[in-house]
């Protein structure tokens, strides 16, 4: 899978932002961050960590899948915070792709529950959804149950709508101190994946800072994270096994205290700009072409 060549867009990094230069809105800068020298211990990290997850858990039952079915609409729900840059910059990535490679598909960012309804009353077997983020007032699991009876594929499903058997209340400042560390992981054909590593502010949780040498002595050094980070990754399989029947999937997973103290399958807060771009654009395209293979097995089964 070629990588394409794409840059981060500014102008989707203002939020709270008044200026005239976008590119000096915090949010974009705070992304330049982790696109540079900051970001080298946690890059690192994450490519020595994906290894031993891959020795810890093999992929199984994912394995590729052709796509011989493509749908004729991609639906995006948006629904934490629109302000933020993730899902449209995912857009951006996807249209990209999708016109690179000769393959036709509209694509639709949703963030409220009316207009979601309004763009699955067409066709709706021919519509794959990603749940990106999820409010309960948007999209909740009960909501999921009724679309996916409708012949709808949504990913990842269930397992990652607000009310399912995901969530998990955080664990509130006192307990974890001022910062916590955010892990993303990915389950896909090529097994379980850690996408991003960062540290997030409790106080402030737009706030996200590349993993210090400082941070990670704290947590045990690189041990003491990897154990938290295949802890992680156990809690996510047992969690899911049952439940998605191969369905990709991406879940946030917040450590503190040598603790899971958030986990929830909300795959957009904070990941964009908590990302190195390249990186970025190397998951959102792997979910893409997951989804994409997991429509196409959907749509052959139906038949």
């Amino acid at each position: 899978m070629a990588l394409i060549d794409i840059a981060r867009e500014p102008v989707y990094y203002t939020a709270g932002f008044s200026g005239m230069d976008v590119e000096q809105a915090p949010l974009y800068l705070q992304a330049l961050t982790f696109d540079g020298e900051d970001n080298a211990c946690a890059s690192q990290l994450i490519f020595r960590l994906n290894q031993k997850l891959v020795k810890g858990y093999p992929p199984q039952n994912q394995s590729p899948a052709a796509v011989k079915q493509l749908p004729q609409r991609i639906i995006i729900i948006n629904t934490v915070n629109d302000e933020l840059p993730l899902a449209y910059e995912t857009r951006r990535i996807w249209d990209a792709y999708l016109t690179e490679t000769g393959r036709s598909c509209f694509t639709r960012i949703v963030n409220s529950r009316r207009v979601l309804l309004e763009e699955l009353r067409l066709k709706p077997e021919y519509t794959l959804v990603f749940s990106q983020c999820g409010s309960a007032g948007v999209y909740d699991a009960a909501l999921c149950r009724q679309l996916l009876e409708s012949g709808i594929t949504i990913i990842p499903g269930i397992i990652g709508a607000p009310g399912g058997m995901s969530d998990k209340p955080e664990a509130i400042a006192s307990s974890a101190g001022n910062q916590q560390i955010m892990a993303h992981y990915r389950m896909g054909t090529k097994g379980i994946v850690l996408e991003s590593l960062y540290v997030r502010s409790l106080p402030a949780p737009e706030e996200l800072s590349p993993l210090s040498l400082s941070i990670l002595e704290a947590a045990g050094g690189e041990a003491g994270l990897q154990d938290m980070i295949l802890k992680g990754a156990g809690v996510l399989i047992k969690l899911t096994a049952q439940s998605t029947r191969q369905c990709p999937w991406r879940f946030q997973v917040g450590f503190a205290d040598h603790s899971i103290t958030e986990l929830n399958g909300d795959a957009a807060r904070g990941l964009c700009s908590g990302s190195r771009w390249p990186d970025f654009i190397e998951h959102s395209l792997a979910w893409l072409e997951d989804g994409l293979a997991y429509y196409s097995s959907r749509q052959k089964l139906s038949r």
